[in-house]
């Protein structure tokens, strides 16, 4: 026994050495120019896993670049020391008055595989920005879905019924519903009065509540939603109907669709019934009422997924093949890097993009509200919000987006947040390579995570032409949109 560990003492003496070599290595890339090279760094300290190496991690926080700041939330994420996880919870972390600092921190922490204590989030949600406060609360619902709590919780329940009640912004107070629910283990007991008479966000987020935790018993819930004014809620009931995906959702899903008077809604209930029927009748209100008249007492869902090529000329307009199928949309256009590359026959993919919005634009309804968002590392919105499109503004908006020379990185995932401020959006479409450069999101499949948590309360529709993505970052965004309920088009760089 002795000489074992007389030996494990020898071998560590020995080793401290390199091990201090290894982290002085990693530490002088987390300083090199590239931020590939600095994100790798980060990736290797994360798999070190001293806290030595976590203290390194934790400023990547500050780093410039957004691909080696995901890398950090990452990495955090793998802590399992105490002291560790002290540093993550602290003034660095989400005590830090950078909103982005604190997203970041809390994303780690969401995903930790050890204990937390309750009050690690106090600073969080009393932060001045609503996006951060959103993220604690939605880290809170992870936390406490993986019973992740170390010790009591009664203050944090506390403090999340002041945020239900009481929060400015009102996807917080959804936020904050959920994540209390989760806490407590309990849905609210007046999720009825919620879907009736709640903000649309926090009577989406009741609805769901109940959708995931009742299923088919939340059907008379989910039908009172449907006669919200609130395009959301609608949406919401919508999307729960056909995941139940019962007869008597079914039948619901036909009497949504009689109802809608928005077109994106309508077709949300149309595209719900074909994935359930493997019938393509598009929005063809009398067909759709003759099978739900001859529906059998006994019926499944096929569960087919609706055709949507067959989508192609039914939309108020079209972009790079892709339907739109909304009259509320925001299209949001990269236009980094490539984009002002001149090939060989002096053209640059630029001028593609000016023809092919302008025949977007020509294929509006005069009753369709769109806005142009083109955007580097800030949007650039051509308007305040969402215009009809009269004449008058598709001419002007093809005018100002060809007189745009503005280049830079590629801030995807501001220009995403900001076009959701605008409550009457119910569908975004993203058009680039896909690839973010710029902002405080590099990765992805973050991007979809933080996205969904919000779409809970918002139902946007988000879709993407892809010029020139490779397969991996197609499949990624296919991910992300299909998830929405909307779809990827490819598009081949010329």
């Amino acid at each position: 026994m002795m000489r074992a560990w007389v030996w494990a003492c020898l071998m560590l003496c020995l080793c401290a050495p390199s091990r201090a070599a290894d982290l002085k290595e990693l530490q002088a890339r987390l300083r090199d120019k590239e931020d590939r090279v600095r994100a790798q760094a980060v990736e290797e300290l994360g798999s070190e896993g001293s806290n030595e190496a976590f203290e390194l991690v934790l400023e990547c926080f500050k780093d410039p670049s957004s691909r080696v700041q995901d890398a950090a939330e990452a990495a955090l994420a793998l802590a399992r020391s105490p002291s560790t996880v002290d540093l993550l919870v602290g003034k660095r972390g989400l005590g830090d008055s950078d909103s982005w600092t604190v997203r970041h921190a809390l994303g780690a922490v969401a995903r930790l595989a050890i204990p937390i204590e309750a009050e690690a989030f106090s600073a969080a949600m009393a932060h001045k920005d609503a996006a951060a406060r959103f993220a604690a609360c939605h880290a809170i619902e992870q936390v406490a879905l993986r019973k992740g709590f170390g010790g009591k919780h009664d203050k944090l329940a506390k403090s999340l019924e002041r945020l239900v009640a009481k929060d400015p912004d009102l996807e917080v107070r959804a936020a904050a519903l959920v994540a209390h629910a989760r806490l407590v283990e309990r849905s609210p007991a007046d999720a009825a009065r919620l879907v009736a008479e709640a903000p649309a966000p926090v009577a989406c987020a009741a609805l769901w509540l109940q959708a995931e935790d009742l299923r088919a018993g939340a059907l008379p819930l989910l039908r009172a939603g449907l006669a919200r004014k609130e395009r959301s809620v609608r949406a919401a009931c919508i999307d729960h109907l056909a995941a139940l995906g019962t007869r008597e959702a079914a039948l619901a899903l036909v009497d949504a669709l009689a109802a809608e008077s928005n077109s994106a809604e309508l077709w949300r209930a149309a595209d719900a019934l074909e994935a359930l029927s493997g019938i393509a009748f598009g929005d063809k209100l009398d067909l759709w009422k003759q099978w739900a008249a001859n529906l059998p007492v006994d019926w499944k869902p096929g569960r087919k997924e609706p055709r949507k090529q067959e989508r192609a000329g039914v939309g108020t307009a079209v972009i790079a093949g892709l339907p739109i199928l909304s009259t509320r949309v925001a299209v949001l256009v990269d236009l980094s890097g490539s984009v002002w590359k001149e090939r060989p026959d002096g053209t640059t993919p630029k001028q593609d993009l000016e023809l092919e919005l302008g025949r977007m634009l020509d294929g509006f309804l005069p009753t369709t509200r769109f806005q142009i968002v083109p955007f580097t590392e800030d949007p650039l919105a051509l308007s305040k919000g969402l215009v009809e499109a009269t004449p008058q503004a598709v001419a002007k908006a093809k005018a100002d987006f060809a007189a745009l020379k503005t280049s830079g990185k590629g801030d995807y995932w501001d220009a995403i947040e900001r076009a959701l401020a605008d409550p009457e959006v119910d569908t975004l479409i993203v058009y680039g390579d896909g690839a973010p450069s710029g902002g405080r999101r590099w990765d992805v499949a973050r991007m979809e995570h933080d996205y969904l948590a919000r779409d809970r309360f918002r139902r946007v529709r988000l879709s993407a032409v892809l010029v020139g993505a490779g397969k991996a970052l197609t499949e990624r965004w296919t991910s992300w949109c299909e998830a929405t309920g909307g779809q990827v088009q490819a598009v081949a760089r010329r």
